[in-house]
């Protein structure tokens, strides 16, 4: 009986804290496998800051920390230590990814470190976009896409991912004292708000809102099917995904914080293992 094949430190970081992305990254050839896995790596770190600090200065630290990894990878020369940017170095020099790309990432990550929540979902979605849309566009360029329409559909879904993980992490984010979602819809509703059940209509109003924006988007996506890189199909594969929650939350009546909204994990496999056997997203 074969040993079972032991995991990289960023494939079991990833598994543990994105196990979506880890999901997808498993349809990756093996040769870029383990880069993606590395960059979700570098995107669970930098996303989990809000959780491990308790004051902002503590986080813009954390985020300037990183900078200067990235500056050093950049530069060719890369300092030991810490292996998630070790693995990271790997995966940018393998395709030479942009730079610019994960300033994007840094900076809008920034925005976790204010309570405020955004104004309008135009706020909210450019927001989504310069976190999970670019780091999506970079999976995209690790599988080998470079052509505008691939990048294209990889932001959109990317963003779209955000959106809908923004609404699966409400009660997460309520209880560390933070909304996400925007506050025109949702008006002057606190955390303390969203964790008495204090929201109602507001609530459903802005999770109908967030899903149909999401649900724009992965439609965008998907219309620039005939032009893609079938390479970056992994990278892709977070529509599906997406279309489930979307489903499970139309099925509760927009209610993001009612009971069985988590999709089961073989439901999900499925969903994942029939849309690459088609070459579909």
């Amino acid at each position: 009986m074969a040993e079972p094949v032991a995991l990289s430190y960023s494939a079991q970081q990833v598994r543990s804290g994105d196990s979506d992305r880890f999901l997808t990254a498993l349809f990756a050839p093996a040769d870029r496998r383990e880069h993606l896995f590395a960059l979700y790596a570098f995107n669970l770190e930098v996303a989990r800051i809000p959780e491990l600090i308790h004051e902002p200065m503590m986080g813009q630290i954390r985020l300037q920390w990183w900078r200067e990894r990235l500056d050093e990878i950049f530069a060719g020369a890369p300092r030991g230590g810490a292996e998630t940017p070790q693995a990271l170095a790997q995966a940018i020099a393998a395709v030479g990814l942009p730079h610019e790309s994960f300033e994007t990432i840094l900076t809008a990550r920034e925005r976790d470190l204010d309570p405020t929540p955004p104004a309008d979902i135009g706020e909210f979605q450019a927001y989504a976009q310069a976190t999970a849309g670019e780091l999506n566009v970079l999976a995209a360029r690790l599988l080998g896409a470079a052509d505008d329409a691939t990048l294209a559909a990889a932001r959109n879904i990317g963003t779209a991912w955000a959106m809908i993980g923004h609404l699966r992490a409400l009660a997460f984010n309520a209880g560390m004292g933070r909304m996400t979602l925007p506050r025109a819809i949702m008006g002057p509703a606190t955390a303390a708000d969203v964790l008495k059940g204090r929201v109602g209509e507001a609530l459903r109003a802005t999770a109908q809102a967030v899903g149909a924006e999401a649900g724009a988007l992965l439609s965008v996506a998907r219309a620039l099917r005939r032009d893609i890189d079938k390479r970056a199909l992994p990278a892709l594969l977070l529509a599906p995904l997406g279309d489930l929650h979307l489903r499970k939350l139309r099925s509760r009546h927009f209610n993001p914080l009612g009971p069985d909204l988590e999709i089961a994990q073989p439901r999900k496999q499925a969903a994942l293992f029939f849309s690459a056997l088609r070459g579909r997203y």
